[in-house]
């Protein structure tokens, strides 16, 4: 290639990624595609480019401040590439931050940071300095993908990743050279706007008081979880769907809004994490509706200083007034359709606006109505791009969702665009007139006139196929347009607009088309073409080739088309001499060489380009297979697609590797390549030449991407390219006046429309029914007028509609005769059935289409053989399904479940179904019984040795054995009446002993054996009351017999009686199918209808033995019921039946129904005191298993909080190490920054040392010099009012300019000019180089400074980290204790089942349930003996009482009596008295006068209130006025305030200067005075200078003394100094 000389360059790109636009600077938006970076010049429309030649771009970002992009791509272990606008200089390369892709990047404001977060698989988020190229600080994050990341505008140390499902906060903190990286999670809440509520697992849970529920566990312990899954479950009905973040952005204030997809606008703050939900002021509207405020999603959010631009589905930008947790809303512009992404301009004047069509508009945000649209561009992914005629003006392309768009070749600016509205499928465009033609997937062809550029419009559409089109392919000098489809017809159509695009006919090739080429020659006036066809027959497939199919159109056919085509359409191979080649290898493309002489391909399997060459001797063979003579390197990866020039001297390769190679035919040799596209994307998808091969367009798969080459000009190439242009020239004036006269034609075509088109195809229809003729009654035509149809299946109806006029005699003859023998047959039919059944002949026997009665036969067959199936599989299923149920449910149960319900009461009594104990639970039995046993003989042993027996007389002897005997006996303890129904008590444990968990568990298998003995002991009783009921009906069947005989005899019909069993007392029968069940007469076969009636005879047999006289069982059911003793067990576990009238209201009841419900009542409460006994057992079980449950949970928490602990315990090793190191890094700095404030000061003070050589005055003078510091002018930008951020921090960027501005100034200082009177050159010389030395230790002071602030700030964080550890590890191992503690309470506060007799329960009732939290067990012989000391003591008590009562009755009567006159005498003088002391006021005699005084009072209340409303509102309003004064003042005095601060400014530097000015004029007016007064001043000066040389050694002293201050100060208390960057 690089001795050819021909180099391809790229003229132009379009296309567009919607969700990444952005500007780079105020006039300039940048955007990735495929894998090229585009820059567009708002203000001068011109275009730029930066490729990524490794591969595609991938994650992509842009700093507007140093003006630089960043992009990555897509490989194996990706890099991240920085370059400089607009020189596009590579600045740095970050590598070996992922493994496979970048998901996502972002660029500080100010800072040289970038952040990277990397995808699958290791999702890792890493800060790079981008300056220097090197990782800072990484950080593998959990298993999510992020889609968003940004930095903080206003602090590159933090900065946030969201996802759909988490939102997270990052923290970058620094320690001189090392960076850390810290995540704060941010919980979301839920879409309804409330936060889950979610257990902290890590408080203590457990309650003061134990009760009977144990103490309370959170829920992981409850689930039994433990380790990093407790701590962050959350119970499934408490779980809540939380929102969706879709976007978010920063504000002013360093928070974060987010939006959502349900809608939602969230305001999180970056320190404390704390959500809040932005709400409308709309308080009618529910909660939803206020927290929702978009319907929709939410895709992109832009933050401005006016508020939150938010865009989304509905196309519409609205912007947000954010004031606290309130927003307005309002809309600022509508786009008309989805928008994707927005971004504002770095003086946030303009936002760019990207919908999901493409569109690309600028925003003014100043003036809406200025916003206009910058680019148009495809919105889905290309299908194929073409040049239009020449192809030096105009190229035209496609994407697959029907967008044409036309491009100038020059610049690559969008001229014009149409949308078809379809799903395009294949393009291509007539290089002999302007225009375009595009196929659909309905196999539709749309030909687009592109005559005015700037208004394209479809003028035709025609339907060829009823499947997608797949080809579409122009021969060079426009004549023919062939297309090609999946049902292998190629179809050809007059390519001119002049003959409406007439379709010449069609041919059908032997499969799947791959490719189709053609080429044209002048002399010969016509055209060759090739197809590329994969054969689809069994032979070809076994071969797995390819086949090319040639043949010949002749310009004549263009004149007179149906002598090439039969009737059909169907060109006719003669005619067109058509010729197939095999090839020795399969091919994925192939083109036609110079002459049709030569064939090129490229294979299907391997990498390679094949030359085949076609000898003349040879063509005339109808099949002829072709070796290929030259075998060359194609593309990297294949398999790829050829494309040859105009002018037939170039072929150009595109394949997946998305490189163009151009090859000269001549030798194979390449002459040119260029990555256009990415491998990762799929490569190229076409390709085209320009009519003189200056050109070239290229299509990505999916990038999205329309790519335009041209040739770089030099002088070893522009031989070649003449000739291509040459030859394009000619080209072009050959096809010129063909070309005026079609576009002229073409222009002169109506525009398409689908009712234009559907009404002729309707009256073509219309013409074709006419003309039908019915051949029968029941013959029937489909309907020819459908509105679209294609060209073969018109043909065919032409051609129908011709041979049905051809041979109308004829079929009118074969209908009268057909119409004839249907007559004879019916008649012979009706004969038929008149004859005896003998001479009948079968109804298939007329039938005179056998053929057709084969075929339905052996359909319905086939039918009913399926069906048949179907029917077995699903009652072989059935048929499992029911084995299984039967094998759990029945087979396996040892006592089946059954019913016995009484005959006239309605009762129904269950028994108890029960499975085989199986062996490892009679194992497990065994043990503990034997466990049991052992621990009795234990105790034994160890009471006879161990404890002492106290000595018992032998009176009290009786007495304790007969009272220990009442303990075994009684069933209060036990807590249940097991031993009277079959239950063997003795073996249990005493329930006051219960603590350890293999006692409760040994204690429930004891009792899980009582239970099953119970059970045993039920069924036994139930079986002999089955028993005993079986053989009642069986008695009562006998006698309704002799009953039925007896009235038979006696002539009486009357309905007996007739017992039988249930379907739940048999319930066997439910396995069985009876006959009764089946109403379908079923069908049997002679051997099973002899079968059936043996076995009718064998039942008889045994009904008959049956009935014979049993003295001993008639005798046992006649007298004792069939039972010798009938137990109170029978009637338990029976269902009283529920009334009828219960259905009804109460109201509804009658007197004798109330009664009826009345005993109703009592039965049912009858009938559940009987079950209660046999529940004890089973209560005490579940107390149990309730105490272990509880137990359980308790182990599960003491566990997890040991794992916590455990947990904590390593990290609080990993922060003590960690602090321990950072605190000797600080320590050590600490020390460097020290000494270098000492050497510092050592400048400061050698300076008089330093310059002993001159005279003091000189060394005074310069040393004020050697003070003073220039004063630099800080570079402070104007931001503009409409930028929302302001000042932002500095950077590293902005010091190291301050620090140039500082030594521009020095170096003013250092001028000769300023050298003072008497000093030589070289002392000052010597002293700017000192002045020089102590500004750069200076420097150093304030960097170190900073630095050792910032270490001394993050060594704080880490030690408070630690001591928050050591605070968690403590609280933690307290709520260890604590747990521990109420666990060995559980143990110990058991829980015992009693049964006790009425009134043994003295307790205070409390909501009719007795309250047992302070009561004590007792004996009762204790509470008896009580009870009768009590009766006693209380009946003498009594008895004095009543005494006493009698003797005092009189007393009290006395005092009653004198107390009675007593009070009567005082009354009498009190009313004397007020009486003679009345004094009547004016009030008084109102009242007395006043009729109605009240309402006089009420009257006053309300005047007074009135009042007191206007005073009231007097004064508020007065408040308001001295409020607004008060504020109006404040407003003043702040002014005021800044005024005088200014004006102090000002008033220093003016007593500087006033100071300077003075001092020169006192040196100055010296030598001018006079001698007296020279005589003064010097005295003056003399005094002067004794008090200046004195104020300077104080001062001194002072400043070394504060300087010693400053420096223990700073070593036991540093400064905390914001360092910049």
């Amino acid at each position: 290639m690089e001795n050819s000389g021909c180099a391809l360059e790229v003229r132009w790109v379009q296309g567009i990624n919607k969700k990444k636009v952005t500007f780079i600077n105020d006039h300039t938006v940048c955007y990735p595609c495929g894998n090229f970076i585009v820059f567009h010049d708002t203000n001068t429309g011109k275009w730029s480019f930066l490729q990524c030649t490794t591969g595609s771009t991938g994650a992509f970002a842009v700093n507007t401040y140093s003006e630089v992009v960043a992009f990555s791509d897509q490989k194996l272990h990706p890099t991240i590439y920085v370059y400089t606008f607009p020189g596009f200089v590579k600045r740095a390369e970050l590598k070996d931050g992922a493994q496979l892709d970048y998901s996502l990047i972002a660029f500080s404001h100010a800072a040289p940071y970038l952040a990277s977060y990397s995808s699958i698989p290791d999702h890792v988020l890493t800060i790079w300095n981008w300056q220097e190229s090197i990782p800072l600080c990484s950080k593998s994050d959990s298993q999510t993908t992020y889609t968003t990341l940004t930095f903080n505008p206003m602090n590159w140390h933090q900065l946030c990743l969201s996802s759909e499902r988490s939102l997270t906060v990052w923290n970058i903190e620094i320690c001189d050279n090392q960076y850390q990286l810290k995540a704060m999670p941010v919980k979301l809440p839920s879409e309804d706007g409330t936060t889950d509520i979610e257990e902290e697992n890590l408080n203590s849970h457990t309650s003061n008081s134990v009760s009977y529920y144990g103490p309370l566990m959170p829920t992981s312990a409850v689930a039994g979880l433990v380790g990093d899954e407790a701590e962050i479950f959350i119970p499934k009905e408490q779980r809540k769907h939380s929102v969706q973040p879709s976007f978010h952005c920063w504000n002013a204030t360093s928070d974060l809004y987010v939006g959502c997809a349900g809608g939602q606008i969230l305001s999180i703050s970056a320190e404390t994490q704390k959500v809040t939900i932005l709400a409308q002021k709309d308080q009618s509207a529910d909660h939803l509706s206020r927290t929702t405020l978009l319907e929709g999603n939410i895709k992109t959010m832009a933050f401005h200083k006016e508020g939150l631009y938010v865009a989304g589905n509905d196309g519409v930008l609205h912007l947000f007034t954010i004031k606290g947790s309130e927003v307005k809303l309002e809309d600022s512009w509508n786009a008309q359709e989805p928008i994707d992404s927005i971004s504002f301009s770095p003086s946030y004047k303009t936002l760019s606006i990207t919908t999901s069509k493409g569109s690309l508009y600028l925003y003014n945000q100043r003036n809406p109505e200025e916003t206009y649209k910058l680019l148009n561009v495809y919105s889905r992914d290309l299908l194929a791009a073409d040049f239009l005629t020449f192809g030096n003006k105009y190229c035209l392309g496609t994407d697959i969702s029907g967008h044409v768009q036309l491009w100038s070749v020059e610049d690559g600016k969008s001229v014009s665009s149409l949308n078809l509205n379809i799903q395009a499928t294949a393009m291509a465009c007539c290089p002999s007139s302007n225009y375009a033609a595009v196929g659909s997937s309905t196999g539709h062809i749309y030909f687009i006139d592109a005559v005015k550029t700037e208004a394209p419009r479809i003028v035709q559409r025609t339907r060829l196929y009823c499947v997608p089109v797949q080809h579409m392919h122009f021969d060079p000098r426009g004549n023919f347009l062939l297309t090609g489809a999946a049902d292998r017809h190629i179809f050809i159509l007059d390519a001119r607009p002049s003959y409406s695009f007439q379709v010449l006919g069609y041919i059908v090739v032997c499969g799947e088309i791959l490719t189709l080429s053609s080429l044209s020659s002048a002399d010969t006036q016509q055209t060759k073409v090739m197809a590329l066809v994969c054969p689809v027959d069994e032979r070809k497939e076994e071969k797995g080739g390819t086949q090319l199919e040639m043949f010949s159109l002749p310009l004549q056919m263009l004149s007179s088309p149906s002598e090439y085509i039969d009737e059909r359409g169907m060109f006719k191979d003669t005619m067109i001499q058509k010729i197939s080649y095999d090839v020795d290898q399969p091919l994925f493309s192939a083109v036609m060489g110079y002459n049709s002489s030569s064939v090129f391909g490229y294979s299907s399997n391997e990498t390679i380009l094949l030359k085949y060459v076609i000898h003349k001797d040879i063509s005339g063979s109808p099949v002829t297979a072709l070796v290929a003579e030259k075998v060359v390197r194609g593309s990297q990866l294949g398999p790829g697609v050829l494309c040859l020039s105009p002018h037939l001297k170039w072929m150009a390769v595109s394949g997946r590797d998305g490189i163009v190679y151009v090859k000269d035919l001549l030798n194979m040799e390449t002459m040119a390549q260029l990555q256009c596209h990415s491998y990762h994307n799929g490569g190229i998808n076409s390709l085209a030449f320009s009519l003189d091969g200056q050109s070239i367009v290229t299509t990505g798969t999916c990038d999205g991407a329309l790519v335009c080459l041209q040739w770089k000009s030099s002088g070893r190439s522009s031989s070649r390219l003449g000739l291509a242009g040459e030859y394009g020239k000619d080209l072009a004036l050959s096809l010129q006046a063909a070309m005026k006269e079609e576009d002229q034609a073409l222009s002169r075509m109506p525009v398409w429309t689908a009712d234009a088109d559907s009404l002729g195809v309707e009256r073509k229809g219309k013409e074709y029914s006419q003309l039908s003729v019915d051949v029968t009654e029941q013959d029937s035509f489909p309907n020819t007028s459908a509105n679209d149809v294609t060209w073969i299946k018109r043909k065919l109806e032409e051609a129908e509609k011709k041979e049905t006029e051809k041979y109308a005699a004829e079929k009118e003859v074969i209908k009268t005769g057909i119409k004839k023998l249907r007559k004879t047959i019916q008649a012979m039919m009706r004969e038929n059935e008149s004859l005896p059944d003998i001479e009948k002949l079968d109804q298939q026997e007329f039938n005179l289409d056998t053929e057709e009665q084969e075929r339905l036969y052996l359909d319905s067959e086939k039918e009913v053989a399926r069906v048949r199936q179907e029917i077995e599989l699903e009652n072989l299923s059935k048929q499992y399904l029911r084995e299984v149920i039967k094998q759990e449910c029945w087979d396996s149960m040892a006592v089946k479940g059954r019913s016995v319900t009484a005959f006239h009461t309605g009762y129904e009594v269950m028994n108890y179904p029960m499975k085989e104990r199986t062996p490892k639970e009679l194992e497990k039995f065994a043990r503990v019984l034997n466990l049991m046993k052992i621990e009795a003989v234990d105790l034994k042993v160890r009471k006879e040795i161990v404890e002492t027996q106290p000595k018992i007389g032998p009176d009290d002897e009786e007495e304790v054995e007969e009272e220990l005997m009442k303990c075994q006996d009684s069933s209060s303890l036990v807590g249940s009446l097991s031993d009277h129904y079959g239950g063997d008590t003795s073996c249990l444990y005493s329930q006051l002993i219960l603590h350890s968990r293999e006692e409760k568990i040994n204690q429930i298998i004891l009792l899980q054996d009582i239970i099953q003995n119970i059970k045993n002991a039920f069924n036994k009783d139930f079986d002999t009351v089955c028993r005993q009921k079986e053989q009642e009906i069986t008695r009562v069947m006998e006698r309704n017999n002799r009953i039925q005989e007896i009235m038979v005899e006696l002539n009486l019909q009357e309905k007996l009686l007739e017992p039988t069993f249930t379907d739940n007392e048999k319930p066997e029968r439910a396995l069985t199918v009876d006959d009764s069940e089946v109403k379908v007469e079923r069908y049997l076969t002679p051997e099973q209808k002899a079968k059936a009636e043996h076995l009718a005879k064998v039942e008889e047999a045994k009904r008959l033995a049956a009935q014979e006289d049993n003295a001993k069982q008639r005798a046992l059911d006649d007298m004792m019921g069939g039972v010798l003793e009938v137990k109170k067990e029978d009637i338990l576990r029976m269902e009283v039946p529920q009334p009828v009238f219960l259905a009804r209201t109460e109201a509804e009841w009658t007197e004798e129904e109330k009664k009826q419900f009345k005993e109703y009542e009592k039965k049912c409460k009858d009938l559940s005191e009987e079950k209660e006994k046999y529940s004890k057992e089973e209560l005490k079980i579940n107390n149990l298993l309730f105490s272990l449950l509880i137990e359980e949970e308790i182990n599960t928490r003491v566990a997890h909080l040991a794992y916590i602990l455990d947990k904590k315990r390593k990290q609080k090793n990993q922060t003590a190490e960690i602090v321990k190191s950072f605190k000797s890094q600080v320590m050590a700095f600490r020390e460097s920054y020290d000494n270098l404030v000492a050497e510092d000061k050592l400048l400061d003070r050698g300076f008089k040392k330093e310059f002993s050589d001159i005279t003091s005055y000189q060394v005074d003078q310069l040393y004020k010099l050697y003070k003073r510091r220039p004063r630099v002018q800080r570079l402070r930008t104007q931001a503009d009012s409409t930028a929302p951020f302001g000042e932002r921090p500095g950077s590293a960027k902005a010091y190291k300019d301050s620090i140039a501005l500082l030594m521009h100034a020095m170096d003013e200082l250092d001028t000769p000019e300023n050298v003072p009177e008497g000093v030589e050159l070289p002392v000052w010389q010597r002293f700017c180089l000192a002045r020089r030395s102590k500004i750069e230790y200076e420097q150093q002071v304030k960097i170190k400074a900073l630095v050792l602030a910032e270490m001394q700030a993050f060594l704080d964080k880490r030690i408070e980290e630690d001591e928050k550890m050591r605070q968690d590890i403590e609280n933690f191992m307290q709520e260890l204790n604590v747990l521990r503690n109420e666990k060995m309470k559980f143990q110990l506060d058991l829980t015992v089942q009693f049964l006790l007799k009425q009134g043994q329960v003295e307790l205070e009732n409390t909501d009719l349930i007795p309250s047992f939290e302070d009561a004590i067990l007792l004996h009762r012989s204790v509470i008896e003996d009580l009870n009768s000391t009590i009766k006693g003591l209380g009946e003498q008590k009594i008895a004095s009482m009543v005494e006493s009562k009698d003797f005092r009755k009189g007393i009290f009567q006395l005092e009653w009596e004198h107390r009675k006159i007593r009070m009567e005498m005082e009354d009498l003088e009190k009313k004397s008295r007020d009486i003679s002391l009345l004094h009547v006021s004016k009030e008084f005699q109102v009242f007395l006068n006043e009729q109605n005084y009240d309402k006089r009072m009420s009257d006053q209340i309300q005047v007074l209130e009135e009042t007191i409303n206007a005073q009231e509102k007097q004064h508020g309003k007065n408040v308001k006025t001295y409020k607004k004064i008060l504020k109006d003042l404040e407003t003043h005095i702040n002014k005021k305030i800044i005024a005088n601060l200014e004006l102090d400014k000002d008033l220093q530097e003016l007593l500087v200067s006033f100071s300077e000015r003075k001092h020169i004029y006192d040196v100055v007016g010296v030598e001018q005075s006079t001698e007296k007064a020279a005589k003064e001043r010097y005295m003056e000066i003399i005094q002067r200078r004794k008090l200046v040389d004195l104020a300077k050694i104080q001062a001194q002293e002072i400043h070394e003394l504060r300087s010693e201050v400053d420096r223990l100060r700073m070593k036991t208390f540093p400064a905390l100094v914001q360092m910049e960057y």
